[in-house]
Parts: structure tokens; C-alpha cells; sequence
């Protein structure tokens, strides 16, 4: 599938601009825009495609200081720039905390998307992983989880809901700390859902059938704020739908592409 790469001083994106609906990818802790690759595999030969590394993942450069200004104002400046360039419908497709990033990219710029597509996207920052940003013992339990092998594997073999199939859960190992930690400090600092409120962009909800327990308990509270979105449990699934089922994680997308264009279309006439 051809490709097109934009390189920035402040952001690294991948761009596949046909014409039609143009799906986003916003990837998650730990990914870059590689998350995509299955999702891609399964949507239509035509169909356009983007993806970015968020701010010091995969080949974007890290800032100075990581903020939320930091994180995400640059993927805001590339959704603008792309605006200029496709016509759109935007269908975004934001990935555990790259859904949490997108839905508060759109509660600082409302029109940056035509629609979220929220994978697995925690409503609030569960215990486990507040364990890291204790101040001394964090860094320290966060190394012991995620940096050596052994910890890698006994994390693994931690979250695995008794599937031999369970994808790798520690791919943060392959970004630097600081910008893992940053991103988790960041995340916590929002608070919980109710944090987008006031978002009107319309949102889709799905999590895996055998995703985390406070993941689960927090879709309730996304239900309450946005009671128009459609939620969909991916059968067979943990935390990671994407590269767990991809192919129907690429209907549902696709369903809501369909449903962006029949709006564009009902506006514009």
C-alpha cells in the first residue's frame, strides 16, 4: 500500500490522501503509527489513510517539556494542515490513551475531527498504573515492570486473561521512559471523563470482550456524558482489538465513515 511520509520539525506523519472518508490513526501508550498496520490491512484498497507518532514516539521528536500543550497542540497544527489538503470526512480512530488524547485535542479545537472512534479508552487512571508516578518508587517499579526481560514476562503473563494468544501488553519497553512516564503523568493529570463534557463531536465507543476490569467499569461513566454513542464489545479481544481482531475492528470504522459521509452529504445539500 503506497505511502507518503511527511517529516516536521516537531512531528512525524504518514499520509495515504485519496479521495473519500480519511480514517486517522492516533495511536496509543507505547505504539507509534505502526498500531495501524492490521487496521490497514483490512480497510478498503482505497481508502485514505493518516497516521502520526505522537510527540516523542517512533521518529517524532520529544520536546523540551512534555505538556498537554506539548503532546497535543503539533497533532492539532498537522489535523489543520490536513484540512487544507483532504476534504475530508475526518474519522478518527484513537487507541487506549491516544483516544483520551484525541477527545481532548477535540475539547480544545472542535472541529479538528468529524468523528472519535474511541478503542479502549480508560475513563479514569486505574491504581496500577498511579503505582508509577509515585515519586522514587515509581521510576523504580516502572523499571521493573517494563526494562528487563524478566519484568516484561511476568507482566505478560500477569495480564493474559488465560489466552496463549495475548498479544504483547509491554510495548512500552521500546520508548524511552521519560517520554512513557510523561505521557502517564500527563493522562493522570486529567482527571476522569468528565474532564469532555462539553465535547459535540460525535464519539463511538468499543473495548475488547476480555479487556481490563477498570476499563470496564469506566464505560458507564463515558455512557452517562455521551449517551448517542454506539458501543461495541469486539468479541475474543482483550486491550489490544487492533492487532487482536483487526478485521472487525475495520467494520466498525468503515460503518462509521459511512455514517460521516451521509452526514457531510445531508449538510451540504
Amino acid at each position: 500500500m503506497p505511502t507518503a511520509l511527511t517529516v516536521s520539525p516537531s512531528l512525524h506523519v504518514v499520509e495515504d490522501l485519496k479521495l473519500g472518508p480519511l480514517i486517522i490513526g492516533l495511536h496509543g501508550w507505547g505504539g507509534s503509527h505502526h498500531t495501524f498496520d492490521p487496521l490497514r490491512e483490512h480497510l478498503p484498497p482505497d481508502r485514505a489513510f493518516a497516521a502520526c507518532d505522537w510527540p516523542g514516539y517512533g521518529r517524532s521528536p520529544a520536546p523540551a517539556n512534555f505538556t498537554l500543550d506539548t503532546i497535543v497542540e503539533p497533532v492539532a497544527a498537522w489535523l489543520r494542515a490536513l484540512r487544507d489538503l483532504h476534504p475530508g470526512p475526518f474519522i478518527a480512530v484513537g487507541s487506549c490513551s491516544g483516544a483520551l488524547f484525541g477527545i481532548e485535542l477535540l475539547r480544545r479545537h472542535p472541529g479538528a475531527l468529524d468523528h472519535l472512534v474511541m478503542v479502549e479508552p480508560f475513563a479514569f487512571n486505574p491504581w496500577y498504573l498511579k503505582l508509577f508516578l509515585i515519586p522514587g518508587f515509581g521510576r523504580l517499579a516502572y523499571v521493573s515492570t517494563f526494562a528487563n526481560p524478566l519484568g516484561r514476562w511476568l507482566t505478560n503473563r500477569s495480564l493474559s486473561a488465560q489466552s496463549d494468544e495475548q498479544p504483547d501488553m509491554t510495548t512500552v519497553a521500546h520508548t524511552p521512559n521519560r517520554t512513557t512516564l510523561a505521557y502517564l503523568r500527563e493522562l493522570d493529570r486529567m482527571g476522569n471523563a468528565r474532564r469532555f463534557a462539553s465535547v459535540q463531536t460525535p464519539l463511538s465507543l468499543v473495548r475488547g470482550e476480555r479487556t481490563f476490569g477498570a476499563l470496564i467499569r469506566g464505560i458507564p461513566m463515558w455512557q452517562e456524558l455521551f449517551p448517542d454513542a454506539p458501543l461495541d464489545v469486539v468479541e475474543g479481544a482483550g486491550h489490544l482489538p487492533l492487532s487482536e481482531k483487526p478485521e472487525l475492528l475495520a467494520r466498525l470504522v468503515e460503518r462509521e465513515a459511512a455514517r460521516a459521509t451521509e452526514k457531510v452529504g445531508r449538510s451540504a445539500g
